[in-house]
């Protein structure tokens, strides 16, 4: 089974007003959550090469309030918010752990756009729906399962998502738009960590693994 990895490496995160995702501070007027930060991401690289990591520096801004939200390499609209449920349209960075040799076939890192549904369960539990497709219109959908926990300063959200990639979207990735490959499953296991070193100070990190479909493990360019 190939397995793909990818790690955040905190370098910092600076944040103003409220640790608190869910909390608003008050005084005249409302003062909303922000914050900066930057991080260095390593992956392995899923193809056929001599090189097996790949990694990038990655910038990042945080800040939300009732409409909008920035959340590192993910930002969205809010159509509907209650205290359970939560519909908007959502665009994320996708990156792509491709050695040089392939990138006259398949562009580097770019961003996926679409839709999400959020239901929030009782002890910060989460359930995303998504539909979404690359800038080419490449379908994929991801069913999404995350539940937060605190430990002192440290808080991490472990996560498990089943993603279900059309068979362009796959011939394109895996394939390299040489192959054609059909649609299939992945499954991606991995945990977002951050922790309150000082005052407005935060280091964030994250862990991930994927598991490739059976039939992208199948690509002559999946090593």
């Amino acid at each position: 089974m190939k397995i793909q990895k990818i790690f955040f490496a905190p370098l910092f995160i600076l944040s103003a007003f409220a640790a608190d995702n869910n909390q608003t501070v008050t005084t005249t007027y409302s003062e909303q959550n922000w914050g900066i930060g930057a991080v260095y991401r390593s992956g392995t690289i899923p193809y056929t090469t001599e090189d097996s990591v790949i990694g990038s520096f990655v910038p990042m801004l945080f800040f939300e309030n009732e409409y909008i939200f920035l959340h590192g390499t993910e930002s969205g609209i809010k159509f509907y918010e209650s205290d359970e449920w939560r519909l908007s349209a959502i665009t994320r960075m996708h990156f792509v752990d491709i050695p040089q040799q392939y990138q006259n076939i398949v562009q580097a890192d770019t961003n996926d756009v679409g839709f999400q549904l959020r239901y929030k369960m009782k002890n910060d539990q989460f359930i995303d729906v998504e539909a979404m497709n690359d800038l080419h219109g490449r379908l994929f959908s991801n069913v999404r399962y995350s539940a937060g926990f605190e430990n002192g300063s440290l808080e991490y959200r472990p996560y498990a998502q089943l993603q279900w990639n059309t068979s362009k979207y796959n011939s394109y990735y895996y394939g390299l738009n040489q192959e054609d490959i059909s649609s299939g499953f992945d499954a991606v296991v991995g945990v977002d960590a951050r922790y309150h070193v000082w005052s407005n100070l935060y280091l964030l990190a994250k862990a991930q693994a994927r598991f490739l479909g059976e039939d992208a493990r199948k690509s002559q360019y999946i090593e």
